[in-house]
C-alpha cells in the first residue's frame, strides 16, 4: 500500500473515532480495521496520546503532531511486521523493513559502533570509527530503517545517488563519507558534527530576534546550496540542525534526500518522469510537524517543500511554538515572556513572511530557499520585503521606521510653521551639521596626527638607545634598546593610555621574537588593561550613540578584542592555557556583540581559543573549533595561505595528540607548502613548519623521512633567530632527542647541553 494512501486512511478512519462517544472510538476503529490490526493501532495510539495530554483536547490536536513513524514502527513489531496486502502491492510500493540488531563492537561495512546517538523515523545513528594504518576516523553513522526492495536496480540507484550527494561542499553541510548496504539495509556515513540542536542552541544562549534571523539566513543558505546541485532535503527540523560551540549551525541529513531533475527544479515544482524514476514511493524521510502538505499527500517532494519547511522552522525558533493550523505566532505562541516578546516582533513583516513560507499552494511560497534568506535581510535592514503587497503607504511606513527623526522633525515644523520654514530650518540644521561633522573630522585628524607624532617619537628613542655612545656600556643588543625605549615611552606617555596601548601593541611581538615571552605577555596584559576602559565608557548606551560615536564604540571594541586574542597567544607559549582559553573566549564574546563572527580577528580568536583547548588535552572540542576555523577560511577569497598554513598547522597538533598522524601528516605538510608559497623557504614560518613535518614523520616511524626535515627547520631558525631564542632552544631538545633514537648520541648530547644552557639563562633573566 502506497503512503499517500496509508495516510489518507489514517486521516479517514481517524475522523471516523472523533465523530464517536469517546467510549465507542476503539470500537469503532477495531470494526473499521478489521482487516488492517496495524493500522487500527496506529490510530489507537495517536487518540490515546490526545486522552493523554490534558493542555489540549483531541479536537485541537493536529494529526501532524503525531509521531506516526515511530507509531508505525511499533505496530509493526506488535505483529511482527506483518502488514496486510504487501505481497500484491510490493511492484508499487515500500516494505517496512526494520533494521537488523545493531550494537556497539559491531561493524557495519568498514566501520565499528561505538554507541547510539540518535534515532528518528527512518533510522538508527551510531558513533562509529574506522582505523587505517593507526588513523582513527569517527563518524555518525545512520542504518537506515525503511529502504527500498533492494534488487538491481534499486542498488544502482542507491549507489549513483550518494556519488552525487557526495559532491555537496558547504559549510553548513555535513559531509557525506562514505554509503554501503548491509545484507539489505543501506547505511551511511556522515560527518560528525558534535553540536546542540538549533532550537535549543538559541534558547541556551537566549539570542536576540536579530541573531535568530541571521543564523536561520545561515540555515537557508546551505540549502540553497545543495537546491542548486538539485538536491532537496526533505526532512528538515531542528533535529537535523546543530550549531556549534562557534555559534555556526551544520546541517544533517542530506545523505537520504531526493535528487530533482531539472525540469522541475527550475519551475520549484516536481515534474517529468525523471524525478519519478529517480525515487519510488514509499515510506518518505518526513517529520509530519514539518512535513509540506503534497509530502503527507504522498506527492513528490521538491524545492518548495524545504521552503516550507524552514517556515515552520523559523515559526519555531522565533516563538518556541510550532504554526498550528496555519495559525501564526501572533494567535498561537506560547504565554512565557521572552516568547510573547518575540511574538509580538512577528506582527507586520515577519508575520507575513512565515505566512507566504508555510503557504498551502506551494505555488505562493517563495520559489527558494535563496529568496526566503533575501526578504528576511530586507527586513533586518528596514527595507520594504517582497512577501507583503507593495504600496505607497507600506513603502513610507518602511521608510519612517528607519528614518524615525528625520521625519518626526519634519512633521512638526510642518505643523508649526509650514512648508517654507520647514525648508530653511532643514538648510539650516544642515548646515550646522557639516560644521560639527566637520570640527569632528578635524578633531580626528588632530588625535590621529598626535598619535603618529607619538609613534615617532617612539622610533627616534629607540634609535638613538642604539647608540653605543649615549648607552655608555658597549654596543647594547635589541632586547635593551626596547627596554630603555619603553621606559621613556612610558614616563612621557604617563597620561596618554590609549598611545600606551597602542605602543604596547606593537611592542610586545618583538619581545616575542626575541624570546622573552615574559616581557610580552606583560605588556600585552597592560595593553589589554589600558584599552578596557574605553570600551566599558563608548559601549554604554551605544546603541543610542551618534554614528560618530558609535563607530569609536565599535574601533574601541575590535581593538581590545585583538589584544586578547594576541594575549591568549603569548599565555599558550607560557603554558598558562585556562588564562588563554579565557581570553580567547572574552574576545569571542565581544566580536559576537558586533557581529563580527566570520572576520579574520574572530578566526584567530577561535584559533587560539582551540590552541588552549587542545593543550589541556581536550582534544574532541579543541578539533571541533579548528576544523570550523580551516573550514571558514577555505571559503574566502582569495585564500590567504599564511592563515590557511598557521589554522592547518593547528589542526594537525590536535590530530598529531590524537595519535592520528597520516591526518595530521597531510595537514603539516600542506601548511608548510603555505608557508614556502607565501614566505619562502628562508623564513621562521616555513622552518617551524619543516620541523613540524619532520616531527609526525619521527612519530610515525618514518625517521629517514623525519631527520632532513627537523634538520632544515631547525638550523633554519637557528641562522635567523640565534641561538639565545627561547624557541630555537626548545626545538633543539626535541632534536637531540630523535638523534638519540638515531644512534648519533654525540651530537644529540652537543645539541642538549646548548639547549639546556640557553634555557636556564631564559629562566634566570
Amino acid at each position: 500500500m502506497a503512503d499517500a494512501t496509508r495516510w489518507q486512511r489514517l486521516e479517514d478512519l481517524v475522523d471516523a473515532a472523533l465523530d464517536a462517544p469517546p467510549a465507542k472510538r476503539e470500537a469503532v476503529v477495531r470494526e473499521a480495521c478489521a482487516d488492517d490490526a496495524v493500522l487500527a493501532d496506529v490510530a489507537l495510539a495517536w487518540l490515546r496520546e490526545c486522552a493523554d495530554d490534558a493542555s489540549t483536547g483531541v479536537l485541537d490536536r493536529p494529526l501532524e503532531s503525531f509521531d506516526v513513524q515511530a507509531a508505525w514502527r511499533d505496530a509493526l513489531m506488535e505483529h511482527d511486521g506483518d502488514y496486510p496486502n504487501a505481497a500484491e502491492d510490493s511492484s508499487e510500493s515500500s516494505t517496512l523493513v526494520l533494521e537488523p540488531t545493531y550494537r556497539p563492537g559491531v561493524c557495519v561495512g568498514p566501520w565499528r559502533l561505538i554507541r547510539e546517538i540518535g534515532r528518528g523515523g527512518m533510522g538508527v545513528v551510531y558513533l562509529a570509527e574506522r582505523s587505517d594504518n593507526g588513523v582513527v576516523l569517527r563518524v555518525a553513522l545512520k542504518v537506515m530503517r525503511h529502504a527500498d526492495i533492494m534488487d538491481a536496480v534499486g542498488l544502482r540507484r542507491f549507489r549513483d545517488e550518494q556519488r552525487i550527494l557526495a559532491t555537496l561542499a558547504h559549510p553548513a553541510i555535513a559531509r557525506l563519507v562514505d554509503v554501503g548496504i548491509d545484507g539489505t539495509t543501506p547505511w551511511l556515513a556522515m560527518e560528525f558534527i558534535n553540536g546542540t540542536p538549533i532550537d535549543a542552541w538559541c534558547a541556551a544562549e537566549a539570542l536576540s530576534v536579530e541573531r535568530r534571523l541571521e543564523l536561520f539566513c545561515e540555515v537557508a543558505d546551505a540549502v540553497q546550496h545543495a537546491h542548486a546541485r538539485l538536491v532537496v532535503h526533505r526532512d528538515l527540523k531542528p533535529a537535523n540542525i546543530l550549531v556549534s560551540t562557534t555559534g555556526h549551525p551544520t546541517l544533517l541529513d542530506f545523505g537520504i534526500a531526493k535528487l530533482l531533475d531539472a525540469g522541475g527544479m527550475q519551475s520549484g515544482i516536481p515534474g517529468g518522469a525523471a524525478a519519478d524514476q529517480l525515487t519510488r514511493p514509499g515510506l518518505q524521510p518526513m517529520t509530519p510537524a514539518y512535513a509540506a502538505p503534497e509530502q503527507k499527500r504522498g506527492a513528490a517532494s521538491s524545492t518548495v517543500s524545504d521552503v516550507y519547511a524552514l517556515g515552520v522552522l523559523l515559526h519555531e525558533l522565533l516563538t518556541g511554538a510550532l504554526p498550528q493550523s496555519g495559525v501564526l505566532a501572533s494567535a498561537s505562541v506560547s504565554p512565557q515572556p521572552d516568547q510573547a516578546r518575540r511574538a509580538r516582533r512577528l506582527r507586520g513583516d515577519l508575520d507575513t513572511i512565515i505566512a507566504r513560507a508555510i503557504d498551502e499552494n506551494p505555488a505562493r511560497r517563495y520559489p527558494t530557499a535563496e529568496a526566503l534568506a533575501a526578504d528576511l535581510r530586507r527586513h533586518l535592514r528596514g527595507l520594504p520585503v517582497l512577501a507583503r503587497r507593495d504600496s505607497v503607504a507600506y513603502r513610507l511606513r518602511k521608510f519612517a521606521a528607519r528614518h524615525p527623526v528625520p521625519l518626526t522633525a519634519v512633521a512638526l515644523s510642518l505643523g508649526l510653521a509650514g512648508a517654507f520654514t520647514v525648508f530653511t530650518a532643514m538648510q539650516s540644521r544642515q548646515l550646522r551639521e557639516q560644521a560639527v561633522v566637520l570640527r569632528e573630522q578635524t578633531e580626528t585628524l588632530r588625535l590621529e596626527r598626535d598619535k603618529a607624532m607619538q609613534v615617532t617619537q617612539f622610533l627616534k628613542d629607540v634609535l638613538s638607545n642604539a647608540d653605543p655612545y649615549k648607552a655608555g656600556s658597549g654596543v647594547p643588543t635589541l632586547h635593551d634598546v626596547l627596554d630603555r625605549g619603553t621606559a621613556d615611552m612610558e614616563q612621557r606617555l604617563h597620561d596618554r593610555p590609549e598611545i600606551r596601548a597602542q605602543l604596547y601593541s606593537a611592542i610586545a611581538p618583538a619581545y616575542f621574537g626575541l624570546g622573552d615571552w615574559t616581557r610580552a605577555g606583560d605588556l600585552a596584559a597592560e595593553a589589554v588593561r589600558l584599552r578596557r576602559p574605553a570600551t566599558a565608557r563608548s559601549g554604554a548606551g551605544a546603541d543610542d550613540l551618534p554614528s560618530k560615536d558609535a563607530d569609536a564604540s565599535e574601533a574601541a571594541a575590535q581593538e581590545l578584542a585583538a589584544s586578547l586574542v594576541y594575549l591568549a597567544s603569548v599565555r599558550l607559549n607560557q603554558g598558562l592555557t585556562v588564562e588563554a582559553e579565557r581570553h580567547a573566549r572574552e574576545a569571542l564574546s565581544i566580536m559576537r556583540a558586533a557581529s563580527a563572527t566570520s572576520t579574520n580577528d574572530s578566526l584567530s580568536a577561535l584559533s587560539a581559543l582551540g590552541a588552549a583547548l587542545q593543550k589541556q588535552g581536550r582534544l574532541r572540542e579543541a578539533g571541533d573549533v579548528l576544523a570550523s576555523v580551516l573550514r571558514m577560511e577555505h571559503t574566502k577569497t582569495p585564500a590567504n595561505p599564511i592563515r590557511l598554513a598557521q589554522f592547518e598547522r593547528n589542526l594537525a597538533h590536535v590530530l598529531r595528540d590524537d595519535g592520528r598522524y597520516a591526518d595530521a601528516t597531510r595537514l603539516y605538510a600542506q601548511a608548510y607548502a603555505h608557508h614556502r608559497e607565501a614566505l619562502g623557504p628562508e623564513h621562521p614560518e616555513s622552518a617551524n613548519s619543516a620541523f613540524n613535518l619532520g616531527y609526525i614523520h619521527f612519530l610515525a616511524g618514518h625517521l629517514d623521512q623525519a631527520l632532513p626535515l627537523l634538520e632544515r627547520g631547525l638550523f633554519t631558525k637557528r641562522r635567523l633567530l640565534g641561538i639565545g631564542n627561547q624557541d630555537v632552544a626548545g626545538d633543539q631538545l626535541t632534536y637531540s632527542r630523535v638523534l638519540e633514537r638515531a644512534g648519533r648520541s654525540t651530537e644529540a648530547k652537543t645539541l642538549r647541553a646548548e639547549a639546556d644552557s640557553v634555557l636556564h639563562r631564559i629562566a634566570r633573566r
